[in-house]
C-alpha cells in the first residue's frame, strides 16, 4: 500500500490504484491517519517528480527515510525541507460511498536557515468513487456536481483574476457570473472558459472523446492541440476526438446530460426511446437496441438509488425484452 500512496500523491496512480487506495482507506480509521501522515511529510519534502527516471530512486529515498520512520512510530522532531520544487501544497477531499475524509491544508512551509514562512498555493482535490457523486461548492460560490470517478482540482482561494479548476471525468458545472473573473476549466485537451452558465463537461483519460454541454449562458472552447476556438450556445454540444485531434459541433437536448446530478430520476409518460438515452446518462453507460425493439411505447418510472442491472430487470419485465452488459455497454434485443 505504501508504493500505491506514494503513487498517487506524486500523481501517477493508475485508476485501479485509486480504487484500492479508497477501499483501504474505508477499513478503518488507522489508515487514515497513516496515509495522513505520508501525505505530510511528502508535501514537505524534496522529492516530488513527474517522470518515472526521477521518480524510481526519489521513492526508495523517501521509502527508506520516511516509511521507515513512520513504522517505527519515531517523532520527527525537525525535517529541513528544499522547496524548491514543490509547486503546490494539496489538500485532498476524497468522497467515496460511506461519506467524506478531509485530509487536512499546508498553509505554509517553514525553513528554519532562513527563519520564515513561504505561503504556497492550497489545492484541493475531490475524488469521488464507482458508483458515487458528489457535489462541490467552489470559493467564488460556483457549484459543481461530480459523476462517478472524477476528480475535480481547485485552488483553496482564487487568485490573479482568473478562476481556474481541472477535472477528469465528468462534472455539471453551475458557475457564479464575474465579469471581471472568467472561469476556465482544463479538461485534458480541452479547455473551457465562462463568465457564469451551466454546462457539462465529459473527459475521462481512458476514453478516446472529451465533450461539453451547454445548457444556459455562453462558453469557449479551446483545444491545447490547436488555435481553434468555438463558441457554444445552448442545446449544443462538442465532441472531441483526441486521437484524431478533431471535433463535431452538433445540436443536442442538453437536459438529458444533467440528469444524473439529481437525487432522483423521474420518468412521466416518455417514449422508450428516450428513456434508454436518460438512463444512459444516468449511469454513465451507453445502450444499443437491435431487433423490433418498441421505442415509441410510453412508460413512467422512477429511480433512486436502484443500480443499473435492476432497473434493467424491471424494464425488461415490463416490456418483454431482452439485454445483456459487456462492460459499460448495455444491448437491448427482442
Amino acid at each position: 500500500m505504501d508504493e500505491i500512496i506514494i503513487h498517487y500523491l506524486n500523481g501517477t496512480a493508475s485508476k485501479k490504484e485509486a480504487e484500492l487506495l479508497l477501499k483501504w482507506l474505508q477499513e478503518k480509521e488507522e489508515n487514515m491517519a497513516y496515509f495522513s501522515e505520508m501525505r505530510d511529510l511528502w508535501l514537505t519534502s524534496d522529492v516530488t517528480y513527474s517522470s518515472k527516471e526521477e521518480y524510481e530512486p526519489a521513492f526508495r529515498k523517501f521509502e527508506s527515510h520516511i516509511i521507515a520512520d513512520l513504522r517505527k512510530k519515531k517523532k520527527l522532531t525537525s525535517f529541513l525541507v528544499n522547496f524548491s520544487k514543490i509547486a503546490a501544497a494539496v489538500s485532498l477531499l476524497i468522497i467515496c460511498s460511506v461519506g467524506s475524509y478531509y485530509l487536512g491544508k499546508e498553509k505554509g512551509v517553514f525553513l528554519a536557515e532562513e527563519n520564515k514562512m513561504i505561503e504556497t498555493t492550497i489545492l484541493n482535490r475531490v475524488i469521488t468513487g464507482e458508483n458515487n457523486k458528489s457535489q462541490v461548492l467552489l470559493p467564488d460560490g460556483t457549484t459543481v456536481w461530480l459523476n462517478a470517478n472524477s476528480t475535480l482540482i481547485f485552488p483553496e482561494k482564487f487568485e490573479n483574476n482568473e478562476r481556474l479548476v481541472t477535472l477528469e471525468g465528468e462534472g455539471y458545472f453551475d458557475v457564479t457570473h464575474n465579469e471581471q473573473e472568467p472561469f476556465i476549466v482544463k479538461a485534458g485537451e480541452m479547455n473551457i472558459q465562462v463568465l457564469g452558465t451551466q454546462f457539462i463537461i465529459k473527459n475521462y483519460n481512458d476514453k478516446p472523446l472529451a465533450e461539453t454541454i451547454l445548457i444556459t449562458g455562453k462558453v469557449e472552447v479551446g483545444f491545447t492541440e490547436n488555435s481553434n476556438k468555438i463558441i457554444l450556445h445552448p442545446d449544443q454540444k462538442i465532441s472531441y476526438n483526441k486521437d484524431a485531434d478533431s471535433y463535431i459541433l452538433e445540436s443536442t437536448d442538453a437536459s438529458l446530460y444533467s440528469l444524473w446530478a439529481s437525487n432522483q430520476l423521474t420518468i412521466t409518460n416518455q417514449e422508450l426511446g428516450k428513456i434508454f438515452r436518460m438512463l444512459e446518462n444516468w449511469y454513465g453507460i451507453e445502450i444499443t437496441t437491435r431487433g423490433n425493439i418498441p421505442l415509441k411505447a410510453r412508460y413512467s418510472m422512477t429511480v433512486r438509488d436502484e443500480s443499473k442491472e435492476e432497473i434493467l430487470r424491471l424494464l425488461s419485465m415490463i416490456t418483454q425484452v431482452n439485454y445483456k452488459i459487456e462492460n459499460e455497454k448495455v444491448i437491448i434485443y427482442k
